[in-house]
C-alpha cells in the first residue's frame, strides 16, 4: 500500500539534501522489461518497503549487483543473508544516513555488488533445480 507521509518525507529528505540533480524518484509500477536500465545505470538503489512477503524487484537487485539500501523487514534480510545494508522500516533518516554513507564508500559498494551477485547464483533456476533433485533423491533413497 503507498503510504503517502512517508512518500512525502522523502521528497523532503531529497530537497532538504539538496540532492534532487543525483536522485532519480520512481513511485509508479513500472514493469519488469522496463526494469533494467535504471538498475544498470544506478549506482545504489533504495528499497523503503514498509511491508512486504517478497519482492521481485529484490531478485533483479541482486541479479544485477546493484548495491542496495534495503528495509529491514524480515523477507528481505533472510533473502539477502544479511549481506546488504539494512534501514529501520518507516525512519527516513536512518535510510538517508545509511544511502550517504553506502554512496561514499565505493569498496563497500564492490563488495555489496559481489556479495549480491553470488546470492542471485545461488538462487538461480538452475541451482533451485539441482537443490529440489538432490532433495528428492535423498528421499528415496
Amino acid at each position: 500500500a503507498y503510504d503517502l507521509k512517508f512518500t512525502e518525507q522523502i521528497h523532503n529528505l531529497i530537497k532538504s539534501l539538496k540532492i534532487s540533480k543525483n536522485v532519480e524518484l520512481h513511485e509508479e509500477f513500472i514493469i519488469e522489461k522496463d526494469m533494467f536500465p535504471y538498475f544498470d545505470k544506478a549506482e545504489i538503489c533504495l528499497l523503503p518497503y514498509r511491508r512486504a512477503t517478497m519482492s521481485g524487484i529484490l531478485s533483479h537487485i541482486l541479479s544485477r549487483g546493484v548495491p542496495s539500501i534495503i528495509s529491514d523487514l524480515e523477507p528481505f534480510v533472510e533473502i539477502t543473508k544479511r549481506k546488504g545494508i539494512y534501514f529501520k522500516n518507516g525512519d527516513v533518516n536512518d535510510l538517508a544516513i545509511k544511502a550517504i554513507h553506502l554512496l561514499k564508500n565505493k569498496r563497500m559498494q564492490d563488495k555489496m555488488s559481489q556479495d549480491f551477485r553470488k546470492l542471485a547464483d545461488e538462487y538461480s533456476w538452475k541451482n533451485v533445480a539441482k537443490q529440489t533433485f538432490n532433495f528428492y533423491r535423498e528421499l528415496l533413497k
